[in-house]
């Protein structure tokens, strides 16, 4: 009994450790469960007139990213604070709810011409600018969108003055332009708004190159008035537009464009300060007579003849009639061989419509010039009784034709039976009825000195 005792505490010891487990060293108790802190985040807000457009959820301390602003017709082109003062809202860091309002105008991206020639296909840059003409620009170069935050402005013919265009501009462009006192030109128009789209010094293709009549390409601001008024894009590849004008080719020869006369070289390139045969062209290559009043009156009578092109005799015939159907008075007479009296008694006779044979042959040499035919004129004396005279002459192939506008009204007035184009383009032999005098001629026992009166 007493042998077992020992063997009984051995037994009880051993169970007790197997109920327990065997114990871990490494094994430490766990700290009690807590939650991690929580991101803190601000709204930041970005408005566009006024109203909330875009917010976004910005965690503290990061730095901000500008979202995407889409405002259709209108332009942003900056942002200001809750204070009212200008900021970029890029990279700025976050640490409070923020609020950024957007600075705008109106979307006037569209690249299109603003100044428009008249029917005539004049520029009139030294013209006053009307309001019709400014709301018409502004129009033309307004997205769709932009429309309802265009300014009101005023319409009719009245001028726009300096005071008015820096007002609209105020509202339509960043940054002050300096805008003239008094009433504005379209030239200077057209400098100012190109200044403000910011469409100087581009390169351009053109897509259509009309030429304007009145537009000197030798101007200091002629680069400014063929941005603003030909149709074209934008075209890193292009040149600018002053260069893409003077390089564009034509057809070779004589051609009208709102009838002025133009002359194209072998290469296509305008005849510019130079001459063919005896008619001038000037810098932005249309034909001068050398009286600029003169030139505008040739252009516009020359206009509704030429639009549609054809052949150059048929309108050499248009002229011829236009002239023979204005009005004869009496007039004094020249000496014969008499020179240097065409242009102003042309001027007169195609802005007043009546005249004796100088004027008749005036405004036809004139016209006819206006259409590329080197047309002379002539004071001496026709007919048996030796009549102090006028007529205008053409060669065709180096032989000299005979025109005589003035004999044909005549001859319409008296009622006498002849055909329309009876003293248009007769040879000297057909016209050896009438006895036409040349100055230069052997015979001159039957010449006056031009005191009778002309026919």
């Amino acid at each position: 009994m007493k042998r077992l005792l020992p063997i009984l505490a051995v037994l009880l010891l051993c169970l007790t450790g197997c109920q327990r487990g065997p114990a871990d060293p490494t094994t430490t108790a766990a700290p009690p469960q807590t939650q991690a802190p929580t991101e803190k985040t601000y709204a930041v807000t970005f408005r566009v007139l006024g109203q909330k457009d875009v917010t976004l959820s910005v965690p503290e301390g990061q730095t901000l990213a500008m979202p995407a602003i889409v405002a259709p017709g209108l332009t942003i082109s900056g942002w200001l604070d809750q204070n009212g003062q200008s900021v970029e809202p890029a990279g700025t860091t976050v640490t409070g709810d923020l609020i950024f309002e957007a600075v705008t105008y109106p979307d006037l991206s569209s690249h299109a011409p603003f100044l428009f020639a008249g029917e005539d296909g004049r520029l009139r840059p030294d013209d006053t600018l009307t309001a019709d003409e400014l709301v018409a620009a502004f129009d033309a170069i307004a997205v769709p969108e932009a429309e309802k935050y265009l300014p009101g402005m005023p319409t009719g013919p009245e001028p726009v003055t300096g005071e008015l265009l820096a007002s609209l501009f105020s509202h339509c462009f960043p940054g002050a332009i300096q805008t003239p006192e008094g009433e504005v030109t379209r030239a200077q128009f057209a400098q100012l708004l190109c200044q403000a789209l910011g469409r100087e010094g581009e390169t351009v293709a053109l897509s259509d190159a009309p030429v304007y009549p009145d537009l000197a390409l030798t101007r200091a601001d002629a680069a400014a008035l063929l941005e603003a008024a030909a149709p074209h894009v934008p075209d890193e590849a292009g040149k600018t537009i002053l260069e893409a004008f003077l390089d564009r080719t034509w057809e070779p020869g004589f051609f009208n464009l709102a009838g002025w006369l133009y002359h194209a070289e072998e290469d296509g390139t305008l005849t510019r300060n130079a001459k063919i045969g005896t008619l001038s062209f000037a810098a932005d290559g249309h034909y001068t007579s050398g009286d600029g009043t003169l030139d505008e009156e040739v252009a516009a009578i020359l206009a509704p003849m030429t639009q549609s092109g054809g052949d150059r005799e048929e309108m050499l015939k248009q002229v011829f009639f236009y002239v023979r159907d204005l009005t004869y008075v009496s007039r004094d007479t020249l000496p014969i061989g008499a020179t240097g009296w065409e242009l102003s008694t042309a001027r007169e006779m195609l802005e007043k419509g009546l005249g004796n044979c100088y004027y008749f042959a005036a405004g036809f040499w004139a016209l006819a010039r206006g259409l590329g035919y080197e047309a002379v004129c002539y004071s001496s004396i026709a007919f048996p009784t030796a009549t102090p005279h006028a007529w205008a002459e053409i060669e065709f192939d180096g032989v000299p034709y005979i025109f005589d506008p003035q004999q044909a009204n005549q001859r319409r007035r008296e009622d006498r039976e002849t055909n329309e184009l009876e003293l248009f383009k007769i040879t000297h032999e057909e016209g050896a009825p009438w006895m036409y005098f040349w100055p230069g001629q052997d015979d001159t026992s039957t010449a006056d000195d031009g005191a009778a009166s002309g026919r």
